[in-house]
């Protein structure tokens, strides 16, 4: 996301990350990773239940079948180090665009911890907001 900055600027959207992580453990994130947007912390994940993001299964979060991305995601130039979960590693996240309104354009709501819109994708929802009804996908 972070290579896209200019893309979302010029768009004037602005990426708002939420995590259910300790603040200390928010801080040393975005030390690590340079995260240059806002990172707020939701320790009681009323954002998650707002947005309907449940807590995925066994085999959601640890099926064999995610082992080959777990492991591109290891490998990546830029990610943050590796730690030792300290919170749920069960809850899924999701994406929302927001509009400036505050009416919330756009949600996917991952499925596993790696189902997540592309940057592109990402970018295609942002453009598309032309005023049309909300579109929500799981």
């Amino acid at each position: 996301m972070q290579q896209a900055k200019d893309s979302l600027a010029q768009r004037g959207a602005l990426p708002v990350a939420v995590t259910f992580e300790s603040p200390e453990q928010a801080r040393r994130y975005v030390e690590e990773s340079g995260w240059p947007w806002p990172l707020l912390v939701d320790r009681d994940r009323a954002a998650y239940s707002a947005f309907g993001m449940v807590r995925g299964s066994y085999w959601n979060v640890l099926g064999l079948h995610l082992w080959p991305g777990y492991i591109r995601t290891l490998f990546r130039a830029g990610r943050p180090k590796l730690r030792r979960p300290n919170d749920d590693v069960y809850q899924l996240g999701g994406n929302a665009l927001i509009d400036a309104k505050g009416v919330v354009r756009r949600l996917h709501r991952s499925g596993t911890p790696l189902d997540r819109p592309s940057i592109d994708e990402l970018l295609e929802w942002i453009d598309a907001t032309d005023g049309s009804a909300p579109e929500t996908t799981s």
